[in-house]
């Protein structure tokens, strides 16, 4: 019998892409959500002059999806945007350390991938080459911030925990706090992180589509044999309250004018999470009553600008030195 008690969650980053490593050597904090395989089936139905439906069966593929979704900590968001944006391989500065995170437009990007090792006390099972395909943090008022991540990985494998169960120490981690998000929007071609909209922001969602995708090739396995990159998309939903700062920007959606973002987010000592982007306003919802305050809900995409010309940058400050 296996208890939901003992269910654990550890990955490891891979020297080689889609090299599975059997030592797990990181657990993550949060929830995994993921089917106990994932084989593609075909069962045709023959023409066997019989009431049988199918009397045979195929595996003629493999496809494996999984969900993560946790406390967005300082300490490991890193591992998802490792796996969904690009691999930073490691940090500058020394304690603390800034882990950056941005596409260079010109030329194909290269994310880590990482053995994913789950299970519990009945059943443990292993998956190589995993990557992420979306990601999202999100934060409100009174609430941790969370992040997610969907992510797809093949050669679904029964195996053992490693390292042993009581022999793996857990990181010690800082939630960042949606009380601490700050909002900055400042003019394109100007100077990002500029100008703070102060006691405004009241919730958040990024959302990125990393275009990360499995490339199927013919070969030896069933699973794919490497990566496709597609260009990404970046959305942000931001609610706000209501006021001259506000208006002023929902101006700029009704003329259609590219803005410059920041959302940063501070913890203890120099911890920190930045996330730039340019980008346009494509949408500004009604004004809904909060206590009763105006609030509005708008919605920002990607628009690549004449200075800031990064797609987006997430950047974020801890004391972690490398990945284990």
């Amino acid at each position: 019998m296996g208890f939901a008690a003992f269910r654990d969650v550890r990955c490891v980053p891979e020297a080689v892409a889609g090299t599975k490593i059997d030592t797990a050597t990181a657990r993550l904090f949060g929830k995994l959500s993921v089917p106990l395989g994932g084989p593609i089936l075909h069962n045709p139905e023959d023409e066997i002059g019989s009431l049988a439906r199918n009397q045979r069966t195929s595996v003629v593929g493999e496809e494996v999806n999984l969900s993560f979704e946790g406390d967005c900590t300082f300490e490991q968001l890193i591992y998802l945007l490792e796996m969904g944006i690009i691999a930073n391989g490691s940090p500058t500065g020394e304690s603390p350390y800034t882990w950056e995170y941005k596409h260079t437009l010109t030329e194909a990007s290269t994310p880590q991938t990482f053995t994913f090792q789950f299970g519990d006390d009945e059943a443990v099972y292993d998956l190589e080459y995993c990557v992420a395909k979306s990601l999202q943090i999100s934060g409100k008022m009174n609430s941790p911030m969370t992040m997610k991540a969907d992510i797809f990985g093949r050669n679904f494998e029964p195996t053992t925990w490693d390292p042993a169960v009581g022999s793996l120490s857990d990181q010690t981690v800082e939630a960042m706090l949606g009380n601490k998000m700050r909002l900055y929007i400042d003019a394109a071609a100007g100077t990002i992180g500029t100008t703070e909209k102060a006691t405004t922001i009241i919730a958040m969602d990024w959302k990125l589509e990393t275009g990360y995708g499995p490339k199927m090739r013919g070969g030896a396995n069933n699973y794919f044999a490497g990566l496709a990159q597609e260009k990404p998309k970046l959305t942000c939903d931001i609610t706000a309250e209501f006021n001259s700062g506000i208006e002023t920007e929902a101006g700029m959606w009704r003329a259609g004018t590219r803005r410059l973002f920041r959302v940063q987010v501070t913890g203890s000592g120099t911890k920190e999470l930045t996330l730039d982007w340019s980008g346009v306003y494509t949408n500004f919802g009604e004004l809904e009553n909060e206590n009763g305050v105006d609030v509005v809900k708008f919605t920002t995409e990607l628009q690549l600008d004449t200075i800031f010309t990064d797609l987006f940058i997430a950047e974020v400050v801890n004391s972690v030195e490398t990945l284990t």
